[in-house]
């Protein structure tokens, strides 16, 4: 079974919101990866079935409607866990998380050879045990000619907005913090986090500069982020090979704890500015002289024409 690797390159799309990008990625999937100079910027249009897991669907449902499935030639949308009957004159594209139960599901469509042929399109990267365990289970039932092609991308994230996605993973934050959580438990949930937020930088196709809160989890996550950045900066025709710009966006992480709302909508006034950086009490701001020896006291009301005008 050959692999490819496929992602939006900035060059080759006139999208510019995380949105659009994500949209993009799914079109050309259901286009059985075809970019759109191949395709001659028309639609593929070979009928095809759309099979996807619960986590997919959530993916595709607020970029693409029904009426935009049936404008790229998919006939039927089906749940991978759902009992299908077989449609073997036409193509299937496969949208999953690279699980074990997909993986076994798969292999069992294959081997009954539900469809004519099988394209799979993993969500995120594929581990090689899963890989393998796809090749033996193909291998074994003498079916292995079905699958046309696999695909890795990375876009295991849900767009609700332009420039607004989440990672769809309910009670992470209990999750993290309950008592008795495991090491190899939290590593886990640090590790889906931080491949989430890889698949939108990719998505994006933009090497960001990493800052993150230093002795907390979101400086564990930026770790295995930058990690990710690096192994995918070796590979040739990787995600970011378009990003020709020399000016790198800033990925800030924080952990939930920080309400960085309050941070980024901080008044700047010269009121804020006086309660920041001089004590202030019922009005009355104390003001210390250069040599810091004595201190006078001034009242911040009605009375002085300066504030009133300035604050």
């Amino acid at each position: 079974v050959s692999t490819q690797s496929t992602g939006t390159r900035r060059d080759a799309v006139m999208a510019s919101t995380l949105m659009e990008l994500q949209r993009d990625a799914l079109v050309q999937m259901l286009n059985f990866n075809k970019r759109p100079e191949e395709s001659s910027g028309g639609v593929d249009d070979k009928w095809k079935v759309l099979v996807y897991d619960g986590f997919c669907r959530d993916i595709i449902s607020p970029l693409l409607k029904v009426g935009d499935l049936q404008k790229q030639a998919v006939t039927l949308h089906l749940e991978l866990g759902a009992a299908r009957d077989a449609v073997p004159d036409v193509a299937a594209i496969y949208f999953v998380k690279p699980t074990s139960e997909n993986v076994d599901r798969i292999a069992s469509d294959v081997q009954r050879q539900l469809y004519d042929a099988f394209h799979l399109n993993w969500a995120q990267p594929i581990p090689r045990p899963l890989m393998e365990s796809l090749a033996k289970q193909t291998l074994e039932t003498d079916s292995v000619r079905m699958i046309a092609k696999l695909f890795d991308h990375s876009c295991n994230f849900v767009s609700l907005e332009p420039y607004l996605f989440t990672l769809n993973q309910a009670d992470s934050y209990y999750c993290l913090h309950r008592s008795g959580l495991k090491d190899t438990d939290m590593m886990a949930q640090l590790e889906e986090v931080a491949e989430g937020i890889f698949s939108a930088v990719a998505t994006m196709g933009r090497v960001p500069v990493i800052r993150a809160q230093p002795g907390a989890a979101s400086a564990m996550i930026a770790g295995m982020v930058n990690q990710r950045l690096e192994q995918e900066l070796k590979n040739r025709g990787n995600f970011f090979a378009g990003d020709m710009n020399h000016q790198r966006p800033v990925l800030v992480l924080l952990d939930r704890q920080v309400d960085l709302a309050v941070m980024m909508m901080h008044g700047w006034s010269y009121q804020a500015l006086v309660h920041d950086i001089v004590s202030t009490r019922l009005n009355h701001v104390t003001c210390k002289d250069s040599q810091g020896q004595g201190s006078t006291q001034k009242d911040l009301d009605s009375s002085d024409p300066f504030w009133m005008e300035n604050k």
